[in-house]
């Protein structure tokens, strides 16, 4: 998702998408330790014990929600085991059953797996507007003063080593920095349609608030064909190009 995808911004800031990780060891031992269980862990005879101690030295925990590798129905084991297993102290000094520990392990665990994040939280509105405007590009077709035949809007290179300058003209400033990006359409004989070239593709940055005409130059050297240029600004507003040969 963009943010300009959203109806309005209070939308944008509350959307939300899933963030799952595994759980590092290191990570892992701060919740054991944060829960009373890591002597628990430490000195215990059982597999399930042993293993999860193993794991906190330098392994991995799985707890994203389901994934074929999660590992809580392995504290759920442990879990309706412990009844009889007494107690452990918190960091606090609280004592609390290890049934209770070994549960609010797992939930921690679990929460700490399955995060969500939230994108755009911190978009403002201006951010907002800027992001709608640049849905709505303006496109040209550069004008000019070389004409051959009937189609007024193409240059001709006849085999020489030819430069042409685009040159943009806005008729307002603008809120934003806009970006022209001036694409060739190009073809060799008077029969075919007009294709992008991707070879001839330039960009010219125009900062908020400025208005002062912007030219770019494009090398065409090496084509012997009929060249015209497509000119696009990031955001919706009127402007002019002009295309011409450039000075070597």
């Amino acid at each position: 998702m963009n943010l300009s995808d959203f109806p309005d911004l209070a939308t944008a800031k509350s959307y939300s998408v899933s963030k799952t990780k595994l759980i590092s060891g290191s990570q892992m031992k701060i919740f054991v330790v944060a829960n009373g269980l890591y002597s628990y862990f430490k000195n215990h005879s059982g597999d399930l014990q042993a293993a999860t101690y193993d794991e906190l030295r330098g392994g991995e925990f799985n707890f994203i929600d389901g994934h074929p590798s999660n590992v809580s129905a392995m504290l759920d084991a442990m879990i309706a085991l412990s009844a009889s297993e007494g107690n452990v102290t918190l960091l606090d000094g609280t004592q609390v059953t290890v049934s209770a520990a070994l549960t609010n392990l797992k939930n921690a665990a679990i929460a700490f797996a399955n995060g969500a994040h939230k994108p755009f939280e911190s978009a403002t509105q201006q951010q907002f507007d800027q992001a709608k405007a640049s849905l709505t590009p303006k496109t040209i077709l550069a004008s000019t003063s070389i004409t051959t035949g009937d189609d007024t809007h193409y240059l001709i290179n006849n085999g020489a080593r030819e430069k042409h300058k685009v040159t943009i003209t806005v008729s307002n400033a603008s809120q934003y920095d806009d970006v022209f990006t001036v694409t060739a359409l190009t073809k060799n004989n008077d029969d075919d349609d007009y294709a992008v070239d991707s070879r001839i593709r330039g960009s010219i940055a125009l900062k908020a608030s400025e208005t002062a005409p912007i030219t770019l130059t494009v090398n065409n050297s090496d084509l012997l064909r009929r060249v015209k240029y497509r000119v696009a600004s990031k955001y919706d507003r009127e402007f002019s190009a002009i295309a011409e040969y450039a000075v070597s």
